[in-house]
């Protein structure tokens, strides 16, 4: 009986404490990019949620698609391509560069999108203008990770905010 009497005075107003706060989903996207020198590219990494994309997908282009990797729809790769394209942009020294799509893996919930930029000299500052998911999400947040030299800055872009610039040096 102490047992019960101690978890409900414990528990209880755990409870009432939790069930005060308004739970609200959030949204957001993660993009890892690295420079390799000794390459001349900027690899990117960019992690979605699936069914959030696969609605954008849908919106966007006014198809049914189907991001699953047991039934993917058959243009998936050309339509998430050329959406990075509209919604992805990358601009080094102020030279605006193209984004080679190299395909995607899916990892439980998410999808990790990969993505290429080819000859890229040494640099001081890129410019990334990331409005991914923003048609589908107001609040939508794109967390941006830049690495080079083994130095990481980071930054966030918003639907009202879309570019970040990023220096070295």
């Amino acid at each position: 009986m102490k047992i019960v009497i101690r978890f409900f005075f414990l528990v209880f107003p755990l409870m009432i404490l939790l069930s005060s706060f308004d739970w609200h989903k959030f949204y957001v996207s993660v993009t890892n990019m690295e420079y390799k020198k000794e390459a001349k590219s900027i690899q990117i990494i960019t992690k979605v949620f699936a069914d959030d994309f696969e609605d954008i997908l849908k919106l966007r282009f006014s198809e049914d698609v189907i991001l699953s990797p047991e039934s993917e729809t058959k243009n998936a790769n050309q339509l998430i391509e050329k959406y990075i394209n509209a919604k992805f942009q990358l601009a080094v020294d102020d030279e605006k560069k193209q984004l080679n799509y190299l395909g995607k893996k899916y990892k439980h919930d998410q999808i990790h999108l990969f993505i290429e930029v080819l000859n890229v000299e040494e640099f001081s500052r890129v410019q990334v203008s990331n409005l991914i998911l923003t048609d589908l999400f107001d609040d939508q947040k794109n967390l941006i990770h830049f690495k080079k030299d083994g130095k990481t800055k980071s930054a966030v872009t918003l639907k009202s905010d879309p570019k970040a610039l990023l220096k070295f040096k």
